[in-house]
């Protein structure tokens, strides 16, 4: 508990961890989004796909 309490110190190059944490978090958010919007235009083009092939 004593490590939360501790105040953060600033790295080389002036930023916290919490900082650093931060943008890997956006990076990881971003891709996550990036990923489901695939996965949902695949989903998609399936559904596309056995409309047409049950329509013939």
């Amino acid at each position: 508990m004593q490590d939360a309490m501790r105040e953060e110190k600033p790295t080389q190059n002036g930023r916290t961890s919490d900082e650093d944490l931060f943008e890997v978090l956006i990076a990881i958010s971003v891709v996550a989004k990036q990923l489901a919007k695939r996965v949902m235009m695949k989903g998609d083009n399936h559904e596309q796909n056995e409309q047409t092939s049950n329509g013939t």
